[in-house]
């Protein structure tokens, strides 16, 4: 179980620590001339496996208090857990290193109560961000199944094209395949189909003798996705934002969104069928049941609107 590091005091960790401030042990019994003799040396923590003891005791704590939403009583159940012979909380004339602990407990369940996923933290692991492994979406070559930069692939021939990238993506499936114009012509509707990505932010109307229309789809194509007007998708995504559209359907450019390549998904073929010369990559399926037509749903529902 890996070790969550304690973070520094910002935004909602900077609340819980006036929280703490406010309610520094004011619940802790005292003796009746409201003093004690000073504690201390005792052990602070500083390996993983001390912290992980730690944070176990932090979440056994929190479940044994009603999962409470109090830090100040979190802090002094996990202090008398770990060290019953303490009188909590310390006081000045106290050994430094029970404030040590003190202070390193208060770190720790501030970490706990701005996790997102408590059972996560607990776990000892983050919960999953997909744009943390955004990079593994993104190839510099053409394969179905990722997310391609238009011009990026080193082995292209000259300017690159929708016929040179499903040629390339074809072959990287099965030598020969991307070969067969048929083939190149059905895997070229399919990338162009995609309504979540491609269609949405490259698709017009806009033909040419290179981008023929009857390569397109329901009169519509890819063409303008190898002009460099578009946002830099992968900057997007970094940011967690959909990129901006840079087109009208027509095919005009909006100015002033960008002056990046298309990046194009390229959805991943189904090998024993295509074996069979067959295309069918809006067959295939996410694990949540949406098509592969489009990309991975955990990205495109992590990213917001611009």
């Amino acid at each position: 179980m890996a070790t969550n590091p304690a973070p520094l005091i910002i935004g909602g960790a900077a609340i819980l620590a006036l929280i703490f401030a406010s309610q520094s042990g004011d619940d802790t019994p005292k003796l009746p001339n409201g003093k004690r003799d000073p504690v201390g040396p005792i052990p602070v923590p500083g390996s993983d496996e001390d912290l992980k003891i730690v944070d176990q005791t932090i979440c056994d704590c929190w479940e044994q208090l009603g999962q409470t939403a109090n830090p100040a009583q979190l802090r002094q159940c996990v202090a008398e857990t770990l060290h019953p012979d303490v009188p909590w909380p310390p006081i000045p004339a106290d050994h430094s290193t029970v404030q040590a602990v003190w202070d390193l407990l208060s770190q720790r369940i501030q970490s706990f109560y701005t996790a997102p996923d408590k059972d996560a933290w607990c776990e000892g692991t983050e919960p999953y961000d997909p744009i943390d492994v955004l990079e593994e979406w993104i190839s510099k070559k053409a394969v179905p199944g990722k997310f391609y930069v238009v011009g990026d692939d080193p082995e292209k021939t000259g300017a690159d094209s929708l016929s040179g990238i499903t040629r390339r993506a074809l072959n990287r499936t099965i030598p020969g395949k991307g070969n067969d114009n048929g083939l190149r012509l059905d895997y070229m509707r399919c990338i162009t189909s995609g309504p979540a990505w491609n269609w949405r932010l490259y698709a017009s109307s806009s033909f040419s003798n290179n981008f023929p229309e009857w390569a397109g789809v329901n009169g519509m194509g890819l063409r303008r996705a190898f002009y460099p007007w578009h946002d830099d998708a992968r900057k997007a995504l970094a940011q967690r934002k959909f990129p901006k559209k840079a087109i009208t359907n027509a095919g005009v450019r909006i100015s002033g969104v960008g002056s990046s390549y298309g990046m194009l998904w390229l959805p991943p073929l189904n090998k024993e069928l295509l074996e069979q010369d067959i295309v069918t990559c809006d067959a295939l399926e996410w694990p949540d049941g949406s098509s592969t037509i489009n990309p991975p749903p955990e990205i495109l529902d992590y990213l917001e609107e611009q």
